[in-house]
C-alpha cells in the first residue's frame, strides 16, 4: 500500500501510521524492510526515527539498532546514528544505559561525533541526576508532611 501512494503527504502520513504498532515483531519488520528494500521517496531513516519516537518503539528502535548498526550505517551513514541516538536518548534515565551507549557508540563514529554523543549522553546524565536530586527531596517532603 504503502509503495502505491503517489503523494508524498500520504506516504508520510503512512510511514508514520504503520510505526504505531504496539506487536515487536511487527516493527522490527518494518524496521528491516526499512534498511533492505529498494529507496521509498520518504526516507528510510525516518522510519527507524519515528519507530524510536513511540512508547513502545523506543526500546524496540535501541535494540535494532545494536543489532544492525552496520546496515544502518552503510546505507544512511553515521550521521544517521548520531540522530538515532538522539533520539533513542531520549529514553535513557539510569546511567548504565548511558554507559552502553558511549560504549557502542563510541566504537563505531568518528571522532567529532563521538564528542557530540558525548556531550549529548553528558547532558542525559546530568538531567537523570537532577530528577533523582528532585524526587529525593519530593519524598522527603511528603515522608514529613
Amino acid at each position: 500500500m504503502y509503495a502505491n501512494k503517489t503523494k508524498e503527504e500520504e506516504r508520510i502520513q503512512l510511514a508514520y501510521a504503520m510505526s504505531c504498532s504496539k506487536d515487536p515483531r511487527i516493527l522490527n519488520r518494518y524496521m528491516e524492510y526499512a534498511i533492505t528494500a529498494s529507496p521509498f521517496a520518504f526516507n528510510e531513516t525516518n522510519i527507524i526515527e519515528v519507530v524510536a519516537a513511540s512508547e513502545v518503539g523506543r526500546y524496540i528502535a535501541k535494540d535494532f539498532l545494536v543489532n544492525n548498526w552496520q546496515a544502518v550505517s552503510e546505507r544512511y551513514g553515521t550521521q544517521s546514528l548520531v540522530t538515532l541516538m538522539n533520539i533513542i536518548g531520549r529514553t535513557i534515565s539510569t546511567d548504565l544505559q548511558i554507559t552502553e551507549l558511549q560504549q557502542f557508540f563510541g566504537n563505531m563514529l568518528e571522532e567529532h561525533q563521538r564528542l557530540t554523543v558525548h556531550a549529548k549522553l553528558q547532558t542525559i546524565k546530568n538531567k537523570n541526576l537532577e530528577n533523582k536530586m528532585r524526587r529525593a527531596r519530593m519524598t522527603a517532603w511528603l515522608r514529613t508532611n
